[in-house]
C-alpha cells in the first residue's frame, strides 16, 4: 500500500518519504508518486526535468500548481526537504 509521499528508485519497490529518509537524492528514472484527493500522481524523474502527464517540466514546483490548482512548492508538495535558498 503507498503512503500519501512516495519515491521509487529505479528497479526497487516504492518507499514512503518520511522523517527517517529525507535525504533522498533523485536520479533520472527515479520516480515520485503522490496520493492528492484520491488520485494518484506519477511523476518521472529525467536528466532535463520532471514528466507529468507527457510533458516534461523543469521543476516539480510546475506540476505542483497544475496538480493542486494553487501555488505550492514542488518539494513540500511531494513530502521531500526543502531546499536552503541561496543568498544574494
Amino acid at each position: 500500500k503507498l503512503a500519501t509521499y512516495n519515491v521509487k528508485k529505479a528497479g526497487q519497490a516504492p518507499m514512503a518519504i518520511n522523517a527517517d529518509n529525507k535525504n533522498i537524492q533523485l536520479e533520472p528514472g527515479d520516480q515520485l508518486l503522490r496520493i492528492y484527493k484520491g488520485i494518484l500522481i506519477e511523476v518521472n524523474v529525467q536528466a532535463d526535468g520532471y514528466e507529468w502527464q507527457g510533458t516534461v517540466y523543469p521543476t516539480l514546483t510546475h506540476i505542483s500548481w497544475k496538480a493542486a490548482g494553487y501555488q505550492i512548492g514542488g518539494n513540500a508538495f511531494f513530502g521531500l526537504p526543502s531546499k536552503p535558498r541561496k543568498k544574494a
